[in-house]
């Protein structure tokens, strides 16, 4: 897929919302600007593990958090939903 982008006065992009979602993008991803010898490639950053996990543990409302009996589970499908994006 191929977006025209244009700068604001600020020098910000927006990125049409279909390739938002083709590159699986939300609020808040880290993108790698390259220059190349065609132009300029931008790519998605992976979001660390540290930063992953700080989502995870902020999604379960600690520190009050899941009860015990259904933290495992809970976890799982919170680890789902923040690499959705959700």
């Amino acid at each position: 897929m191929t977006a025209t982008l244009s700068l604001n006065e600020k020098g910000q992009w927006v990125l049409p919302k279909k390739v938002f979602q083709q590159a699986h993008l939300r609020p808040g991803s880290k993108v790698r600007i390259s220059h190349v010898e065609e132009g300029v490639l931008l790519s998605p950053v992976e979001q660390s593990w540290e930063e992953e996990l700080q989502a995870v543990i902020k999604a379960t409302g600690y520190p009050s958090g899941p009860e015990p009996k259904n933290a495992a589970k809970r976890i799982k499908q919170i680890i789902q939903r923040v690499r959705r994006g959700a």
